[in-house]
């Protein structure tokens, strides 16, 4: 999906990739066949949406790949049908609001692993195609509607997938919720046309959400689930993970000299210069819902316990994933460091 340049291309490597996400989510057992059943319908659907566009492109102009496609594309009907369609398309597979339905029961029952490369790859896949169908074909379209609507859509989906986030009472349900929320600020970044902003904060929330989900994972592997119940009391027992959480947690919320705080910084900017002030409110408010949600975890596992008889000892946290979701936290933390750095090896 990264390296290809045609628009087809594209759509096979997503139906490959889609499948196999698919199959990994059902590898959880029984209780995840409903997630992954209601998975592959809406990757199919985001697909045929996206292939309605490609025949739309190609029926017009006889093209398929990007430069080619872009440079002899026209203001026409068609050519706006075919935009929507695969805004729309890429949209359900990216999960932005009110198309994320999917999303939280995928990525909550999925194994931990492969929560954390549905979230912080597979969803930027689908994103980035829409970045590059946006920029490299539908180059002489009028798109300051659609980049409202985005802008509109990303801040409703900040807003309401944090407000859901702190409603959950399972540590993977939350960091799911989290996803949704996240999501929003990579549509208001191409909204405000924050490109390099976008791509810093995909890289960003994919270190942070890997090392989050690694994290859960170990707890769950650790105290027998993930229910913040079985949690309280065992902060010590915990240790390593919620290390990894909170590192994670830190870029989530933007707090200063973190990849997230830097990604933000480059969305407000590049926002405020194509006139969308309330950019910087709305990058604020995230990172304070972030900041809370990411807090209960910690009150959770730092309260008593609710049972008053004696609880099994936790098992040993699984040092690999501890120490995997460690390394992603570091990152997400230290890619904020040298923000200049970055921003070179993004371009």
């Amino acid at each position: 999906v990264f390296l290809s340049a045609d628009l087809f291309n594209m759509y096979v490597c997503m139906e490959v990739m889609g499948l196999a996400s698919v199959a990994l989510v059902a590898m959880a057992g029984p209780a995840a066949l409903p997630a992954a059943f209601r998975y592959l319908l809406v990757t199919l659907a985001g697909s045929l949406f996206y292939l309605f566009g490609v025949a739309l492109i190609y029926g017009g102009w006889g093209a398929l790949e990007l430069g080619a496609a872009g440079a002899v594309m026209e203001a026409t009907r068609g050519s706006y049908v075919a935009f929507v369609a695969m805004t729309i398309g890429l949209a359900l597979k990216t999960a932005l609001l009110p198309l994320h339905f999917w999303l939280p029961a995928a990525h909550a029952n999925a194994p931990a692993p492969v929560s954390a490369v549905l979230s912080a790859l597979v969803v930027k896949a689908s994103f980035f195609v829409y970045v590059r169908v946006w920029n490299d074909v539908f180059i002489p379209l009028d798109k300051s509607t659609v980049a409202l609507v985005l802008v509109a859509l990303g801040a409703a989906a900040l807003v309401w997938g944090s407000v859901q986030a702190l409603r959950q009472r399972r540590l993977k349900m939350l960091v799911a919720y989290s996803t949704v929320a996240q999501v929003g600020y990579l549509f208001i970044a191409i909204g405000g046309q924050a490109w390099t902003g976008a791509a810093y904060f995909a890289l960003s929330h994919g270190l942070a959400k890997g090392a989050l989900f690694l994290a859960a994972g170990a707890v769950a592997a650790s105290v027998g689930d993930d229910l913040f119940s079985s949690m309280r009391g065992r902060f010590k027992e915990l240790i390593l993970p919620l290390l990894a959480f909170a590192l994670a947690g830190a870029s989530l919320a933007g707090l200063p000299h973190t990849s997230g705080h830097e990604a933000k910084a480059f969305i407000k900017l590049s926002a405020e210069i194509n006139g969308l002030y309330g950019v910087g409110y709305l990058s604020t408010a995230g990172s304070l819902l972030a900041g809370l949600y990411i807090s209960v975890v910690f009150i959770h596992v730092l309260r008593r316990p609710e049972e008053q008889g004696q609880r099994p000892p936790a098992r040993p946290v699984p040092m690999g994933m501890s120490i995997s979701a460690l390394a992603l936290g570091a990152l997400a933390v230290g890619f904020g460091v040298f923000p200049e750095v970055v921003v070179v090896l993004l371009a």
